[in-house]
C-alpha cells in the first residue's frame, strides 16, 4: 500500500481512536480489496516500528482519563498504545513526535489499542507483519535490548498507592478484584532522577552479573499507611506480565500521607535511598556498584 493511501485511510479516524472512529476505518478498509487490509497493517506496523524509540518511551505523557496536571511514565504496553494514537493523529503528528519528543506533552492521549486490530477485524484472522511493533523491537533506537529483542532497563521501578484503589479484572480471568492505583501524584521530577541514579550505578559497573541469574531487578514502592523499609525479596521470579524472563523483585512500603507532605527535594532523596536499599538487598556482595549504592542510600541523611 502506498504511503499516501495509508495516510488517507488513517485520516478517516479524524485523530481519534474511539469506537466510532475505528468503525469508520474498518468500513473504509473493506473497500480496499482483498489485499488492502493486510497491506494497511504492514504500513501501520512500519510506522509504529519507526516510533518505537527509547527517547519517546521515556517521555512522561498525559492521558485523557488522568487527573489534571498528572504525567505518567510509560510501561511497554502503554507506550505501544500511545504510539497507536500518535499514528491515528496523522502524518504531521508522527513527524513532530520523532523530531521533538517533548511535543508528546502538548496534548492528552488515548489508549489506541483498537487501531492495532482494525485490519484483522476486516479479514477475520490474525495478520503477520514483517516488522514487529512491540516495544523494544526497533533496536537501532534503544540502548538496552535483551536476548529476545525486548527493550528492558536493568532496574525497573513501579510505584503504587495502596490507599487509592480501583476495581479491575484479574489477569485474563473474569474475576473482579480491588487493586492499588499507580501513584499518579508522584512527580516525575522525583521518580525519574531516583530511578536513573540507582540504575546508573549498576550500569556503570557492568550491569547485572550472570551469577545473579536474572535479567532485571524490579522494584515495587507501595505507598500505604506504614513505613516498611526492609525489602521483601523474591530472588528469582518468572515475569509473566511483561515477558522479560527471570527477574528479582524487591518490595517496600512508605507512609503515603507523611511522604506526600514533604517537598520534592526530600521526596527525591528519600526515594533514591529506598531504591538503593532495595537493589543492595538483591546484588551480590562483590558487585562493583555497592559503594556507590551505599552513598545513594545515605542521601536521605543529607
Amino acid at each position: 500500500m502506498g504511503e499516501n493511501q495509508f495516510w488517507d485511510l488513517v485520516g478517516v479516524l479524524e485523530g481519534s481512536v474511539d469506537e466510532p472512529a475505528v468503525e469508520r476505518l474498518t468500513a473504509a478498509l473493506r473497500t480496499t480489496g482483498r489485499r488492502g487490509p493486510a497491506a494497511f497493517q504492514e504500513r501501520l506496523a512500519a510506522v509504529l516500528h519507526d516510533l518505537d524509540r527509547e527517547v519517546l518511551c521515556r517521555q512522561p505523557v498525559r492521558w485523557v482519563d488522568d487527573p489534571p496536571g498528572v504525567t505518567v511514565p510509560l510501561s511497554a504496553d502503554a507506550f505501544l498504545y500511545l504510539r497507536a494514537h500518535v499514528v491515528a493523529s496523522g502524518r504531521a503528528v508522527v513527524a513532530r513526535a520523532i523530531a521533538d519528543p517533548a511535543s508528546l506533552l502538548e496534548r492528552e492521549w488515548e489508549d489506541g489499542e483498537a487501531l492495532l486490530y482494525a485490519a484483522e477485524t476486516v479479514t477475520g484472522q490474525e495478520i503477520e507483519t514483517r516488522l514487529s511493533y512491540e516495544t523494544g523491537s526497533n533496536e537501532d533506537h534503544w540502548s538496552f535490548v535483551d536476548d529476545e529483542d525486548v527493550a528492558m532497563p536493568v532496574v525497573a521501578v513501579n510505584v503504587w498507592d495502596l490507599l487509592e484503589t480501583t476495581e479491575g479484572y484479574l489477569g485474563e480471568s473474569d474475576v473482579l478484584t480491588t487493586m492499588p492505583t499507580y501513584a499518579w501524584w508522584l512527580s516525575t521530577d522525583v521518580l525519574a532522577p531516583a530511578g536513573e541514579a540507582v540504575e546508573g550505578a549498576v550500569l556503570e559497573q557492568g550491569g547485572l552479573p550472570d551469577s545473579l541469574g536474572v535479567v532485571q531487578i524490579q522494584l515495587e514502592v507501595c505507598f500505604g499507611d506504614r513505613w516498611q523499609l526492609s525489602p521483601e525479596i523474591a530472588a528469582r521470579v518468572e515475569d509473566e506480565e511483561t515477558y522479560v524472563g527471570t527477574v528479582s523483585r524487591a518490595r517496600v512500603e512508605l507512609a503515603q500521607v507523611e511522604f506526600r507532605s514533604w517537598d520534592e527535594d526530600r521526596q527525591r532523596r528519600t526515594l533514591t535511598s529506598v531504591l538503593a536499599t532495595c537493589v543492595l538487598a538483591v546484588l551480590p556482595d562483590e558487585h562493583g556498584s555497592r559503594p556507590m549504592l551505599h552513598e545513594l542510600q545515605r542521601s536521605a541523611e543529607d
